[in-house]
């Protein structure tokens, strides 16, 4: 078996809504949902008006839905519908979005009365596995009694077709007479809404295939089983699926689909006809067939009234029975699928099937920080700590999630697609984590709530000298207002960037972050030159980029300064960071003095000038240095500096202001001070 994990997006609470209009229905549970979105209530809506059902006429009948949240998660439909002859019927449903959904087309033989109370629920036939003659619960496999109400049942083309919609509004059913000679009366109808406030977002999308070919024989039954992970979710909120079959007959074929928790759906029972291979590459999909009005011949889109081709793939159909039988269970364990060939003289194979799940929360959530990488996990030969990930080590990495709502959620999450640039090997040690309960409101990192995250590997030839690779994480969602998946890409900057600056520098970690940040692309000795000083036009560069991001380009130069000719690479980071009051000349002319190197005391008012503005004026000093008195024109600057962390003394109680400041010192004070991560959202 072959399973490909899919790029995964949250369910919303289903929220008990009050003042329901009175029916004389009696609808059928609501699907749970995930379990911090707690139970349902629904709206229940009638329509109590006779209306006449003619021979070869569309009768109508319709109900106003108002109060009701904008993103349906379950409908129900009661008819009471008298009527001598069923068979001649097709009823459908029509949402104030325009889908149609088909209730029924011409079921129920010549039975009277067999819609007179019927309960129309996806969820309404959880059993019914082949093989099998009838198959009650199901219209289209009921066996009907003339004169008693069929109830429930799941109806031909599947409600969860209005998952998502809007309920509020219109919806009108529609009752077609296809033949003459009977007729009747629609004595009143009801709907069951149960939605929810918000639209929803998902939680987890995943793909999983079996291709394991395996022969459909004559009169045999032949399963084949998916393994679905735990830790996507514990709620399906939807599922597509796709056979690839050959058969000489497909009309011999009686197909379903049970889940680890035992409901049984059928795809397709004996449809097809005599034609070829029909279902080679079918995507059965409850939402395929949004039109199909009455009245109608055929309704391609439906798998039970599809005008089959032979030896020409049918897709995608609406499934004989809903695929929404399985909202709200959890996804995990064993799928099995199961093709029972009920007729001789014809044989095939499943040769695949692919099983599309979505899962969903009531979650909100957002990557947050920290995200940290080879600070803990064991450490030994496969791993520093040094809190950069090196090629040929084990690495922990830690995410970082936050609840942004106001109810608490259990987060697991796993990830894939761990890669980069072409050449080295990239694999997963660990593709698991978990975040325990995230409270509301709170932020949640695996390490500190569980201990439990991802470990990397990164094997083979550095392939460029600015190297990040990158996984992606499914993860509780941020709420989208959009069916497309959501995953968090976290993006791992792999180190070792220079060969000046061993894993040993104790300004190793601050250099590759600036140097992934793009403030810097090394200096002029080959490498980074941490040892150089730094050079007031190099500063420039830094404190602009360091700001504003590696992406910003400066206006051009203009020629302020007579050392500085707007020709210099340089010239436009120095004018505008004057032209910012951060910096000004060295002396008249005016000149710059762009070689010349910045001292620790100069540094400490470009950086907080760059940071706060050149308006910014820091706090009186106190006298903390030994070689820098309060009275001195620097000392607030430098002690501003000292009070935030940003920059220490040089020992003995100094802070030795007139030192010049080297490049590896730089790559500190700019980290600290514009708050640039190496790692992170």
């Amino acid at each position: 078996m072959t399973i490909r994990p899919a790029r995964p997006c949250l369910l919303v609470a289903v929220i008990a809504l009050a003042g329901a209009v009175v029916s004389d229905g009696v609808f059928a549970a609501v699907p749970a949902g995930p379990p911090e979105c707690g139970g349902a209530a629904p709206l229940a809506f009638s329509n109590g008006a006779l209306v006449a059902v003619v021979d070869n006429t569309v009768s109508t009948s319709t109900i106003g839905v108002f109060g009701a949240g904008p993103y349906l998660w379950d409908v129900d439909v009661v008819t009471n519908l008298v009527h001598s002859f069923n068979a001649q019927l097709t009823v459908t449903l029509t949402s104030p979005s325009g889908t149609i959904v088909t209730l029924t087309s011409k079921n129920g033989g010549s039975n009277a009365n067999v819609f007179n109370g019927t309960v129309w629920d996806d969820q309404a036939n959880p059993s019914g596995q082949i093989p099998y003659t009838s198959n009650a619960g199901l219209v289209t496999d009921q066996t009907y009694v003339n004169g008693v109400a069929a109830s429930p049942l799941a109806p031909e083309e599947a409600l969860g077709a209005f998952t998502g919609e809007d309920p509020n509004g219109t919806w009108t059913l529609r009752i077609s007479d296809d033949a003459a000679g009977n007729t009747g009366v629609l004595n009143g109808w009801s709907l069951s809404i149960a939605a929810l406030p918000r639209p929803p977002s998902v939680l987890a999308r995943l793909t999983l295939e079996n291709t394991t070919p395996a022969p459909i024989l004559d009169n045999a039954t032949v399963t084949s089983p998916i393994d679905v992970p735990s830790g996507i979710g514990t709620r399906i909120c939807e599922l597509t699926l796709d056979t690839a079959i050959t058969h000489a007959s497909s009309g011999d074929l009686d197909i379903t689909l049970t889940s680890p928790a035992g409901t049984v759906v059928t795809l397709t029972t004996d449809n097809g006809g005599a034609n070829a291979n029909v279902f080679n590459g079918t995507r059965f999909d409850d939402r395929a067939d949004p039109g199909g009005q009455v009245p109608y011949v055929t309704n391609n889109g439906l798998v039970t009234d599809q005008a089959y081709v032979d030896g020409v793939t049918a897709t995608p159909l609406v499934p004989e029975e809903a695929l929404g039988a399985f909202l709200g269970e959890s996804p995990a364990g064993t799928w099995t699928l199961a093709i029972g060939d009920d007729a001789a003289g014809g044989t095939g194979t499943l040769n695949s099937w692919t099983l599309h799940l979505t899962t969903c929360s009531c979650a909100e959530s957002f990557a947050a920080a920290p995200l940290r990488v080879d600070e803990h996990g064991g450490g030994g030969p496969f791993s520093n700590l040094n809190g950069v990930l090196e090629v040929g080590e084990s690495a922990q990495v830690e995410p970082s999630w936050t609840n942004a709502a106001g109810t608490p959620f259990t987060l697991v999450t796993y990830a894939s697609n761990f890669g980069g640039p072409a050449g080295p090997a990239y694999s997963f040690v660990d593709a698991g984590a978990s975040y325990g309960t995230v409270a509301p409101l709170s932020t949640s990192n695996c390490y500190d709530a569980t201990g439990d995250c991802y470990r990397v590997e990164i094997t083979g030839a550095r392939p460029a000298a600015h190297w990040d690779a990158g996984f992606d994480e499914i993860t509780a969602p941020i709420a989208l207002q959009t069916p497309e998946p959501y995953y968090s890409t976290w993006t791992l900057h792999v180190g070792e960037s220079f060969a000046d600056v061993p894993t040993s520098n104790p300004f190793y970690r601050f250099i590759e972050t600036i140097f992934h940040a793009g403030v810097t692309g090394g200096g002029s000795c080959g490498g980074y030159c941490p040892q150089y000083a730094s050079q007031r036009k190099q500063m420039a560069v830094f404190l602009l980029k360091a700001k504003d991001g590696a992406n910003y380009v400066p206006p051009p130069a203009t020629g302020i300064f007579d050392d500085v000719p707007p020709s210099d690479p340089f010239a436009p980071w120095i004018e505008e960071l004057y032209h910012r009051g951060v910096a000004a000349g060295c002396g008249p002319g005016p000149r710059y003095c762009p070689a010349i190197g910045v001292s620790r005391q100069q540094m400490a008012v470009f950086l907080l000038k760059m940071l706060l503005g050149s308006a910014y004026t820091p706090p009186p000093a106190a006298g903390i240095f030994g070689d820098v008195p309060a009275s001195g024109l620097f000392a607030p600057w430098i002690e501003d500096l000292y009070n935030r962390s940003i920059a220490a003394g040089c020992g003995n109680g100094n802070f030795c202001p007139t030192t010049s400041n080297t490049r590896a010192q730089m790559a500190v004070f700019l980290t600290k001070t514009f708050g640039l991560q190496l790692y992170g959202p």
